[in-house]
């Protein structure tokens, strides 16, 4: 035995020492680890500088991960009790929490720090066209195109986003950011939980559901954040240093990112000195101008894209056509939603399972058409649009996992809106229909009545028909624009250099080289920095290298879930593009 240990001890150390002479790269300043300037950089960082303070934070991790499992378990639960045989005292307060739930799992769970890295600009509607008429409908809807009603935009590229937006660092900005947003939250829906309409008992199925959400909000969650407010104070020395540490590199990054981006977008500097060296009389010069007019102009009228752009004008008029069908409902909705009133059971005209759905359709109908855009509301008809075809609006962030609607399907939806919408017409003209608690029966202005009167249901279940078809034309048309967009962003780049004076491209060039200096001169900071941080925080040796000036910025998939992303996909919940 003794021969066998002595024999086991000088393999172990023979294999010690044999891994001892290869060391791992960024164990020492003779082999550093090689990084690269680019999207991904600030994850791999964040989550080296999250490992090495981990065990300093397990208290606020363990808080926050009870915290967003309580908030999970109320988003669940106000699914179940929905789609339950429900009462009309509930259904308001089940929708307020599905709504809530959803919002503070995103605070939780998400970086603001790194999402105000992104490019978002384009994709917020920014409207503020105000629909005092029927009038203004068109405006609002050319205002909406890329508002869809969702929480987080659809249309996110990773080519847009500099950091990902899970949260992979915990900080103090973030500590005490969720704790406001959820304590915001509790209170808004303990009022309703506490109010005397929602006393319940334990007679139906429904009810028994409705209590648990009850309970939820009134006794697990509040503790729950008691106990994550009293983690993070704990933890208040390690959070605040983590936040410094984090800005720390992040701004010398974000500056050596936009120097990189308007390298790109400017001119080359080749095709410049091409152009200088060209006489302003030659011949050579005048059939270049020619070259680069037609090559632009070949661009511009390409069949797909010209195609693509009349079916959107057609498509947007269609739907400037059925907004104005729709307006008249939507202010009804609204100014029911204003005087807290509700649909009432009235036999012969409505059935108990009817006024459930009715109800429902005044929800969404508020929400469509306003004066502003904002997280739940939209200036145009998209986010109804979006519901008919059975798009998720808050489940996925890239259309390619999206389910692609059957025609069938989404038409079986449409008649079941001009069903509902024939049926709130009749109810407009009726009297004793709407209730409120405190001023009992009210009527409906005559003018919004007289309005939902002239309701075309075959014409505006054609038009959403034609619209339907033109967009599933239109997906198909797009599919390779992203190459032709940049083509002709060169194109007219090169039409204006060869049209410019050799004083402009004189000073043109001067430009182009100012900004490439500043770009390598932002590039050292952030390596210094990078570096620096790497040494101190994670005894980490690491060499950061320069992106090369025609790499496009993209943010590359990677395998890092975040602190909180394992309790997110256990739940079936979404994850922020990574």
């Amino acid at each position: 035995k003794q021969v066998k240990l002595r024999t086991m001890s000088a393999l172990i150390s023979s294999v010690i020492s044999y891994f001892k002479k290869c060391p791992l790269p960024g164990e020492n300043e003779d082999f550093p680890l090689e990084l690269s300037a680019t999207p991904g950089l600030m994850t791999l960082l964040d989550l080296a500088l999250h490992r090495s303070v981990e065990g300093e934070l397990t208290a606020t991790i363990c808080a926050g991960r009870a915290l967003l499992e309580a908030w999970i378990d109320l988003k669940q639960q106000a699914k179940i009790v929905l789609s339950c045989e429900k009462s009309e005292k509930v259904v308001p307060f089940a929708r307020a929490c599905l709504e809530t739930a959803s919002d503070a799992i995103e605070k939780i769970t998400v970086d603001t720090l790194a999402s105000s890295a992104n490019l978002t600009d384009a994709y917020e509607s920014g409207s503020s066209s105000i629909l005092s008429s029927v009038s203004d409908v068109s405006e609002a809807v050319a205002d909406s195109k890329l508002d869809s009603g969702r929480h987080i935009p659809v249309l996110q590229r990773r080519r847009d986003l500099w950091e990902t937006s899970r949260l992979i660092c915990l900080d103090s900005v973030w500590a005490d950011e969720a704790y406001l947003a959820c304590q915001r939250h509790v209170r808004h829906l303990s009022k309703q939980a506490s109010n005397k309409s929602m006393q319940l008992g334990d007679s139906t199925a429904w009810e028994r559901e409705a209590r648990v959400l009850q309970m939820l909000v009134l006794q697990d969650i509040p503790m729950r954040l008691h106990q994550f407010r009293t983690a993070v104070e704990a933890n208040g020395v390690v959070s605040k240093r983590l936040y410094l540490v984090k800005c720390e590199y992040r701004a010398p990054f974000r500056a050596f990112l936009e120097a990189h981006q308007t390298v790109q977008r400017a001119p080359s500097i080749i095709m410049v000195d091409e152009y200088l060296q060209l006489k302003r009389s030659s011949s050579t010069l005048l059939q270049k101008r020619k070259q680069a007019d037609e090559k632009l102009q070949s661009l511009l009228e390409t069949p797909g894209l010209v195609e693509a752009l009349s079916l959107e004008k057609e498509c947007e008029m269609m739907e400037v056509r059925m907004a104005h069908a729709l307006f008249p409902f939507t202010e009804l909705a609204r100014v029911l939603d204003n005087k807290d009133a509700k649909v009432r059971n009235i036999p012969g005209k409505l059935s108990p399972d009817t006024v459930p759905r009715m109800q429902d359709l005044l929800q969404r109908l508020k929400c469509i058409l306003c004066r502003k855009a904002g997280p739940e509301t939209s200036t145009g008809i998209r986010p109804l649009l979006l519901d008919l075809q059975g798009l998720p609006r808050d489940e996925s962030l890239e259309r390619s996992k999206e389910k692609k609607p059957n025609k069938a399907l989404v038409m079986a939806q449409m008649n079941v809106l001009v069903t509902q919408l024939k049926i709130l017409n009749i109810l407009c003209q009726s009297r004793g229909v709407f209730v409120t608690e405190k001023r009992g029966e009210i009527d409906v202005p005559s003018a919004i009545a007289k309005s939902c009167s002239q309701f075309d249901s075959e014409l505006f279940a054609a038009q959403f028909e034609d619209w339907y078809d033109m967009v599933q034309e239109q997906h198909a048309l797009v599919a390779g624009f992203d190459d032709l967009s940049e083509q002709i962003r060169l194109a007219e780049i090169e039409k204006g250099i060869s049209a410019a004076s050799d004083s402009n491209l004189g000073q043109l060039r001067q430009r182009l080289e100012l900004i490439t200096t500043d770009r390598q001169k932002r590039f050292e900071v952030l390596r210094e920095t990078v570096e620096e941080v790497c040494r101190r925080e994670m005894n980490w040796h690491v060499k950061l290298l320069p992106p090369d000036k025609d790499n496009v910025l993209s943010l590359p998939p990677t395998s890092v879930l975040g602190v909180y992303g394992p309790s997110l996909q256990m739940a079936g919940e979404r994850l922020p593009i990574g």
